[in-house]
């Protein structure tokens, strides 16, 4: 993935091959297994931005979060409903199968507390909305963002999912382009 216009990319977080490992030193609840990814992908992205010294951000309120995938919580959806046919469920897995909790679990345990959305869409036909959506949400006059953390997530071959988060900060405006005009001298004389 690569940083849309505008934009550039301060850290890069993604889960293993083999599914999240990282995520789950995180106090929370029952999750959805694409939970654990994205949190682990965004846990990669604020470890790297802290050179390793763990998970931080001096302040999450203004960090936004985009989230594109296809199933979001479905796992935990079909597993609910198994349970509710057989009279056996879990009144946690209520919350763990809401789709918003695949952003909002990130939001929670990093404190990220900008704006925050979920594109229930093929990561592939996603990601140039939700990159369209960062460069706004970090750009303009007014921005909404100070960073944005952009996450794929998506099912490996395998059943597991894979995250790959790209932190996303305002690109530095351009040097300022010098006015003096090179026919002329420093006090206004035209120049033999």
């Amino acid at each position: 993935m690569t940083a849309p216009a505008g934009c550039v990319v301060a850290a890069r977080g993604a889960t293993g091959p083999d599914g999240p490992v990282r995520a789950r030193t995180v106090r929370t609840g029952a999750m959805d297994p694409a939970c654990w990814a994205v949190l682990d992908a965004v846990g990669a992205a604020l470890e790297e931005l802290a050179g390793g010294a763990g998970p931080a951000v001096a302040d999450g309120s203004r960090v936004g979060v985009i989230v594109v995938s296809e199933e979001a919580t479905a796992q935990t959806l079909h597993r609910l409903v198994a349970e509710t046919a057989s009279g056996g469920f879990s009144p946690r897995q209520f919350v763990a199968a809401s789709p918003g909790t695949v952003v909002g679990t990130s939001c929670s345990a990093y404190g990220l507390g900008g704006p925050s959305l979920l594109l229930t869409m093929p990561p592939g036909r996603g990601r140039p909305v939700a990159a369209e959506l960062a460069r706004q949400w970090l750009g303009g006059r007014r921005p909404r963002a100070s960073a944005v953390a952009l996450v794929l997530c998506r099912r490996a071959p395998e059943g597991h999912h894979l995250a790959e988060c790209l932190w996303l900060v305002p690109a530095p405006p351009p040097p300022p382009q010098s006015t003096q005009d090179p026919d002329r001298s420093v006090h206004g004389e035209e120049r033999p």
